[in-house]
Formats: C-alpha cells, sequence, structure tokens
C-alpha cells in the first residue's frame, strides 16, 4: 500500500508537502531517520537543526529514495489555502492509489482538517478509497521528511537546489 505523509510551511505563502512511499519504503525510512535523531531528541524538525545536519538529513531521504509532491497556494488566508491544499491532496492521492494520508497532528488543525478531508473522500460519486489521520510528529518519522522537504523547498538557495531531485510534482493551487 502506498501512504502520504504531510507538513506544511507558511512561509512565502503556503506550501504543504506530501511525502509518497510503499509500506516497505515506510519501514526502511523510519529506521533510517530514527538513527538520525540526535541522544535526547524526539524527533526531526528542520527549523532546529543546524546546517550540517540538514545536509545529512537530506542526504539519507536521497539515498532512501524518497519523493514529494508540493502544493502550493498564495495570496489566501490559511484555512483557504491549507484546504486547497488538502483537496489537491485527496484528489492526488486517490489518482495515486494511495491508501492512507497521515498530517501532523495539530489541536488547532484537527478537527478543521478532518471536515475537509471528509468533504474531499466524499464525492458526488461515493466514498472515495483513501483514509487519513493525524498523528503525533514524534511518534512518526515521515512526518520528519515532508517537513524536511517543505521547509527547504521554502527556503530557497542551495537548500531549494539539494531537495529539488526529491520533488516528483509541483502544483499552484488557484482559489
Amino acid at each position: 500500500m502506498l501512504s502520504m505523509f504531510v507538513d506544511e510551511s507558511k512561509v512565502r505563502g503556503y506550501t504543504m508537502a506530501a511525502v509518497v512511499c510503499s509500506d516497505a519504503q515506510a519501514s526502511r525510512g523510519r529506521r533510517e531517520l530514527n538513527a538520525l535523531r540526535m541522544k535526547g531528541q524526539k524527533r526531526i524538525h528542520f527549523v532546529r537543526e543546524s546546517d550540517s545536519r540538514r545536509r545529512l538529513v537530506l542526504s539519507t531521504l536521497t539515498q532512501l529514495d524518497i519523493h514529494a509532491h508540493l502544493y502550493r497556494a498564495e495570496g489566501l488566508g490559511v484555512h483557504p489555502a491549507r484546504d486547497l491544499c488538502l483537496k489537491a491532496i485527496v484528489d492526488d492521492a486517490v489518482r495515486l492509489g494511495v491508501g492512507r494520508i497521515v498530517l501532523e497532528s495539530d489541536e488547532t488543525t484537527v478537527r478543521h482538517d478532518t471536515d475537509v478531508l471528509h468533504r474531499a473522500t466524499h464525492d458526488d460519486v461515493g466514498i472515495r478509497s483513501v483514509d487519513y489521520g493525524h498523528e503525533q510528529a514524534s511518534a512518526e518519522p515521515l512526518l520528519w521528511a515532508a517537513d524536511a522537504i517543505v521547509w527547504s523547498y521554502t527556503k530557497g538557495g542551495d537548500w531549494l537546489r539539494r531537495v529539488t531531485p526529491m520533488v516528483a510534482a509541483t502544483r499552484l493551487l488557484l482559489p
């Protein structure tokens, strides 16, 4: 089964990264990313990492053959931008045969996300074949991969150059 692991950035517009991987890739990715945590570190969060650690994580992700789809919405508030991105993620998940979408659990967005995702997975044809849920970032290392990719993409410069090979597609979403 394929799964998507999704994180966001609110830098220069609103961007979501959805890492797509098989169960086998997910198992290996979790092992490799967990091994990169420093002593006492619950998770890898790119905004708090040093540049040398960022380079190490991105290099590891490249070796894991991790790929992401990026969704950008500009000129909108956070909620409308997030809604557009989530709907596009569900459309791509259905198209790609993804069985599950995992988002980082954030108390301020879970209820809203659930409403948007429910509407997106229940269209006029019926129930679309994708499940979704929220996880704590500390419990799901592949959310760290999405965080690394979206941070690097929005940071630009050399970080964008490093992450570009992992970007399978980028969609600019308009209201």
